[in-house]
């Protein structure tokens, strides 16, 4: 059950609070969506930030019909996001009933990253070889924020112009403001594949305080300029040291990229 609730909160392992999403969690669910067969069924609930009243995200329950009984097979949480992005999915990374993670690019192709996938069985086709439109959120688990470009270069190594090979007079200067990579690239764990390597510039963030039951979780909700456009991001103030988090840095994160790709009004209420 991949919530990544652990980018918000220390607490995320707390059993009151996993008891609290699959009860009255899926007891508040407001629409749901079956697949033809009824073998599959997604609901989703909102999450409501107490402060303003504003929609910031959902949990998406996916349940398995298994004619005895309804299953839970996984359970996501989302950001709000209006705006979609356009990625060509290339790769099947890793699939389950209940998850599937993929290589993607930007349609220029000039991005590579890991995204898992969410309200999967809302779209019945495969998913290779094809350019969708997906809603984008990001959780990170590891986060490092930065004046500027420059100084996020000058930490990864790039103090000066390193020449791209011998004698070619061409130089790397650094990193740019929107790169991303699969995280896998630069681990050497078997299993580390299903996250990525994001840097973007931060353009706006907020405070919010949802709640969830008896258990009220503040976190920052970032909106930040990346390779696939601006997307929202969750950070815990006690799970990140935010103290330099301003408008206009630059953050360079390890993340869980959720695609969100149920298309307008797949849901009925």
């Amino acid at each position: 059950m991949p919530l990544r609730l652990d980018s918000i909160t220390n607490d995320s392992q707390d059993s009151s609070l996993i008891a609290w999403i699959l009860q009255s969690g899926t007891q508040e669910c407001d629409s749901a969506f079956a697949t033809p067969d009824k073998k599959y069924i997604h609901m989703k609930r909102k999450i409501v930030d107490r402060s303003s009243g504003d929609k910031i995200g959902e949990l998406i329950f996916t349940l398995q019909n298994t004619e005895k009984q309804l299953e839970v097979l996984d359970i996501d949480i989302i950001l709000a996001n209006e705006t979609a992005s356009r990625i060509r999915f290339e790769t099947l990374k890793e699939q389950s009933d209940s998850n599937e993670y993929y290589e993607v690019s930007t349609t220029d192709q000039d991005a590579h990253l890991i995204i898992e996938t969410v309200n999967r069985f809302t779209e019945p086709k495969k998913l290779i070889d094809t350019e969708r439109d997906v809603h984008i959120s990001m959780f990170p688990f590891q986060v490092n924020l930065f004046q500027d470009i420059d100084g996020f270069n000058q930490w990864a190594g790039f103090s000066a112009p390193i020449e791209a090979g011998e004698g070619t007079g061409l130089f790397v200067h650094g990193f740019s403001e929107r790169f991303c990579m699969p995280g896998g690239l630069m681990s050497d764990k078997e299993n580390d594949n299903d996250y990525s390597f994001v840097i973007g510039k931060v353009e706006s963030f907020r405070d919010v305080s949802p709640n969830f039951g008896d258990h009220k979780i503040p976190f920052v909700l970032a909106m930040v300029d990346t390779a696939l456009g601006v997307v929202p991001v969750a950070m815990g103030r006690d799970v990140f040291d935010l103290k330099e988090l301003k408008v206009g840095c630059v953050i360079a994160m390890n993340a869980v990229v959720k695609a969100d790709v149920a298309a307008p009004g797949v849901y009925s209420r």
